[in-house]
């Protein structure tokens, strides 16, 4: 069954986990999904719609935050303004993932 939402809190943090690419069939990242976990790398594909408030709470390694479209595409997901004002500094547009 492809993945299409990460929820509250997918726990990466206890695993070590640097880079983490999300699948094309991936729509809505929830709130606080990425909290507390050891994430350097983020590839985020177009295909998602929504980002939920505070996806990095306690993050202390992000260093990048990739998106494959661009900034105008990225206005469109709903909760980007948050998450430009949040962790707009990290944001990358128009790089696919590898």
């Amino acid at each position: 069954v492809p993945i299409s939402m990460l929820v509250v809190g997918i726990q990466l943090g206890s695993s070590r986990i640097s880079t983490v690419i999300l699948p094309e069939t991936v729509k809505k990242i929830d709130q606080t999904a990425f909290e507390y976990s050891t994430i350097e790398d983020l590839y985020i594909p177009t295909s998602v719609t929504e980002i939920g408030h505070r996806i990095f709470s306690g993050c202390g390694n992000l260093k990048h935050i990739f998106y494959a479209g661009t900034p105008e595409q990225f206005r469109l997901i709903e909760g980007s303004e948050e998450f430009l004002t949040d962790y707009g500094s990290w944001l990358v547009f128009e790089t696919p993932a590898p």
